[in-house]
């Protein structure tokens, strides 16, 4: 149960991203096309299929919908992510919003997809899961993606103890375990098939490029400007004389069936 300073603490952080827009798209790594081609395949979407996206950020994985031929309506509380969205996605096909989902009016039954990229686990959770059934069409789906990224050892241990260093309760958010998005989607009882897939894939960065990304967290904002720089020159110096880090990304894919006729019908 998520107490009122947790709500207060949650919705502060989801808005702060704002503050560093263009850093984000430059840091943040997108999603690859076998992922995108696999959701809309399993959700059987074809040109023209109505979709919502949930925190869209800078557009990643908007112009990815768009592109396949979706008319995609794409949400997210920041003013100036969305500004950046719509320079990443220009051409048309998608309409843009600054609203969070809980504010903003989802015609009820009326999209075939509902997804959302590392975003799902800022929605207040009394509605992720009944707002984006209601939102959905019979035999729609919502799709959620949470993506994690590991370095190459040393580094690893490097960043997490640097994680650690810093956290409010120590390591105990690395040993807490916690239920899956698949699990929460069963709980919630509002959906049918339920599926899971997970894409790995390897990338390689600069050392600039680890301490931008690292920098984009939200854990890193809610320091201010002087903790998050001092974090970024101890990062920098702990990554030392190397020209090259090995870094790899996981999509966790969790997809759920709105049912076609109502449980029992």
């Amino acid at each position: 149960m998520e107490s009122a300073e947790q709500r207060a603490v949650r919705h502060r952080r989801r808005t702060t991203f704002g503050q560093i827009a263009e850093r984000y798209d430059r840091y943040r790594p997108g999603y690859p096309a076998g992922l995108v081609d696999a959701l809309v395949a399993t959700a059987r979407l074809g040109p023209g299929g109505s979709v919502l996206e949930i925190g869209c950020g800078t557009g990643q994985l908007t112009g990815l919908l768009r592109d396949r031929g979706l008319r995609v309506t794409a949400l997210d509380v920041s003013a100036p992510m969305v500004d950046v969205a719509r320079q990443r996605v220009a051409g048309g096909g998608v309409s843009f919003h600054v609203s969070s989902f809980e504010e903003f009016p989802a015609e009820a039954a009326s999209y075939d997809l509902v997804v959302s990229a590392d975003a799902f686990h800022w929605v207040d959770p009394e509605v992720r899961y009944t707002k984006t059934q209601d939102a959905l069409r019979p035999g729609g789906w919502l799709a959620v993606i949470a993506c994690d990224d590991s370095y190459d050892e040393p580094l690893q241990g490097v960043v997490e103890r640097m994680w650690i260093a810093r956290s409010e309760h120590g390591s105990a958010w690395l040993r807490t375990p916690k239920p899956t998005v698949a699990d929460e989607m069963r709980a919630s009882g509002r959906f049918g098939t339920v599926v899971e897939a997970v894409y790995e894939w390897g990338l390689t960065r600069s050392p600039d490029e680890v301490v931008g990304l690292e920098t984009t967290r939200a854990t890193a904002l809610g320091w201010g400007p002087d903790g998050a720089r001092q974090f970024a020159r101890e990062l920098r110096a702990r990554i030392g004389d190397v020209r090259a880090v090995q870094l790899t990304r996981r999509a966790h894919l969790a997809m759920a069936e709105r049912p076609a006729t109502p449980a029992g019908g």
